[in-house]
């Protein structure tokens, strides 16, 4: 099969929306926490996944990233935080 996992962050309930980039790349909220259950937003990251698949971390503070996008000029990437 041609399937392989790219991103399975240790700890992480979950991902929560991405955004692909001009280059391909993938830009993906990562989430912590179990928002259906009643849990209280916590640290978590948003990651980036290039087009040959090596992962880095973008910013590690966030709450809850919900909505992301690059301008259309691609050089601004935009992260709404939802909590």
């Amino acid at each position: 099969s041609d399937l392989r996992t790219v991103l399975a962050p240790d700890g992480a309930s979950g991902i929560n929306d991405l955004t692909v980039g001009p280059d391909g790349s993938v830009v993906v909220g990562v989430l912590r926490h179990r928002p259906q259950s009643g849990e209280i937003a916590g640290p978590t990251e948003l990651m980036h996944i290039s087009p040959a698949g090596e992962t880095r971390t973008l910013v590690d503070d966030l709450l809850w990233p919900n909505g992301t996008g690059f301008a259309p000029d691609g050089t601004t990437l935009y992260v709404a935080e939802y909590a």
